[in-house]
């Protein structure tokens, strides 16, 4: 029992480790500021300590940083491509991959209004906030599309094409003046522009200029119902869709980074948009329209929000008990079901899509409020067993192999919550239970979420955290070896589970068997694509070392 608890206890030995990884600064490192979270895995899984010095191959140290940041306006006019202008055929596919791929699970923009901007070139070239929104519009409708759809559109490698229209983007965003801007279309597509560099870019560049776009939205007074400047009802569901989207972007940033949100509680009191399709609105209308009772062009992202303001109250250990914590999940689960959920025909691929990531979003929320990235080992939750996170994980991985598994999805899969914390509390797990049953049920979302990084149009985690996971997961299949022995290739195990019963919360999707040489294929995939530096490991740092944090 003592040993199945040990992820919640505390232990002696606890390490104080500063933890990099690379970014802009001139050296290439920034704190990663999830070192709390790692450092207490570290010392909760005490036997992976035996492989702490163990040298680690992690890739080519030679590969560059990505260091480039918007350029400034006065460099506006040397940058390449600059006022390079797609042809009418080309602006028609990216319009409509963007609202294929963008609109339906990031909502801010109003259809009708902006199919005649992002056409009309003449408009484009004389309007610097009109230029922004259409590039970001470009940019993230190649930086969601395949590969195949790339090379139909453009005969070229998504990654050239996405890089020249991000230069593009960078240079309307800057001739826009998008720091200091007072128009509401130009942060529309600073937005934008950031969801989908979060999307290809895994520094902390997104993570930075985020700060920039919440600054500019207090400075519209879009966060506050009071500091509105117009009565006008398009403008007032234009500024409330853009404000709450933009509270979306910034929790799934902050998870990336195992940071803090920027938008906190009681900080903002911007009305949710109305539930409505674009059709419904327009600019001149004066009366505002009634919400749908059915699905709506509005519905997921309306979904995404009320998770968010439920997430920053359990991505903390500062909110009460973690029971109080998962009392809260149950009551909007209980909000979600009928309001949300209900409301889903299944047989349509958004409304689908809609309904599994809103039980994936309570099951990763319920492991939250056990297990918060903020928490340490002096002040977890000590009746929270490794057993029982082990099944709060493994909930919330399963949600995402049924979030990913389903083809009709894959444009959507970029807006996916970032699933590292489950997959590295269920590692850490499985280093510790010792239950052969439970081991190889367990395994069987894990070694999905091994396999789906590499497969699927969704980063599970961003490449600083590869390294710890990487670890963690050559230890957790070490333990699993030893504990389930040579019966692991004949049997999954399920006979042994049924006093753990670990589907009994979160989305309660069946834990299905897979390859159980997974990992080692993984291990093998990923080790050529991880880039060290030199490691700064010193005794005191406990496990983890700086060159886990590469990208």
């Amino acid at each position: 029992m003592q040993k199945e608890n040990a992820l919640a206890k505390d232990q002696s030995g606890i390490v104080q480790s500063e933890l990099n990884a690379p970014g802009g600064s001139p050296s290439g490192l920034f704190q990663y500021l999830g070192d709390t979270f790692w450092s207490t895995l570290s010392a909760e899984v005490e036997s992976i300590k035996q492989t702490a010095h163990e040298e680690d191959d992690f890739g080519d140290e030679n590969q560059p940083l990505d260091d480039e940041v918007v350029d400034s306006p006065s460099n506006l006019t040397s940058m390449p491509h600059a006022y390079q202008y797609p042809s009418r055929a080309t602006r028609e596919k990216l319009y409509d991959m963007f609202f294929r791929n963008v609109d339906p699970v990031f909502k801010i923009l109003h259809q009708p209004t902006v199919r005649a901007l992002v056409l009309d070139g003449l408009r484009m070239r004389s309007d610097p906030p009109a230029a922004a929104l259409s590039f970001a519009i470009y940019y993230a409708a190649i930086a969601t599309m395949s590969e195949e759809d790339c090379a139909e559109i453009f005969e070229q490698r998504k990654v050239e094409i996405e890089a020249q229209y991000e230069r593009l983007c960078d240079a309307a965003l800057t001739h826009a003046d998008y720091v200091t801007s007072d128009s509401l279309e130009t942060l529309q597509a600073f937005v934008i522009y950031l969801a989908a560099l979060r999307r290809s870019d895994q520094t902390r560049r997104t993570w930075t200029l985020l700060a920039v776009a919440v600054r500019s939205a207090h400075a519209l007074g879009i966060h506050i119902e009071k500091l509105s400047r117009t009565s006008k009802v398009f403008e007032t569901q234009q500024r409330r869709r853009l404000w709450h989207a933009l509270r979306v972007l910034d929790l799934l940033v902050a998870i990336d980074h195992a940071s803090d949100p920027l938008v906190l509680p009681n900080t903002w009191d911007a009305q949710l948009p109305l539930d409505v399709n674009d059709a419904d609105l327009w600019p001149d209308m004066t009366v505002f329209p009634a919400s749908h009772s059915d699905f709506t062009e509005m519905t997921y992202s309306l979904m995404t929000h009320e998770i968010a303001t439920m997430s920053i109250e359990t991505h903390s250990i500062q909110h009460g008990t973690w029971e109080d914590r998962q009392a809260n999940v149950k009551s909007l689960e209980d909000l979600l079901s009928p309001r949300y959920f209900s409301r889903c025909n299944e047989t349509n691929p958004l409304q689908r899509f809609t309904v599994a990531v809103g039980k994936t979003n309570i099951a990763t929320l319920n492991l939250h409020a056990a297990r918060p990235t903020k928490a340490s080992s002096k002040n977890l939750d000590l009746n929270c067993n490794s057993e029982y996170l082990l099944q709060l994980a493994c909930d919330a991985l399963s949600g995402l192999q049924h979030c990913t598994s389903d083809s009709t999805n894959a444009g959507w899969r970029w807006s996916l919550w970032p699933q590292w914390h489950s997959l590295a509390v269920a590692l850490a797990a499985l280093c510790i239970v010792q239950e052969p049953g439970l081991q190889e049920t367990a395994w069987a979302p894990v070694d999905a979420a091994l396999h789906g990084e590499k497969t699927a149009d969704y980063d599970l985690y961003t490449g600083k955290l590869k390294g710890p996971i990487s670890k963690l997961a050559t230890q957790a299949s070490k333990s699993r070896k030893a504990i389930v022995g040579s019966s692991a290739t004949t049997s999954n195990g399920l006979e042994h589970t049924s006093q753990h019963e670990l589907s009994k919360s979160g989305p309660g999707w069946p834990l299905e068997d897979m390859s159980m040489d997974g990992l080692l294929e993984w291990e093998n995939y990923l080790v050529p694509y991880l880039d060290p530096f030199d490691p700064l490991y010193t005794d005191s740092m406990g496990l983890w070392r700086a060159d886990d944090f590469s990208t």
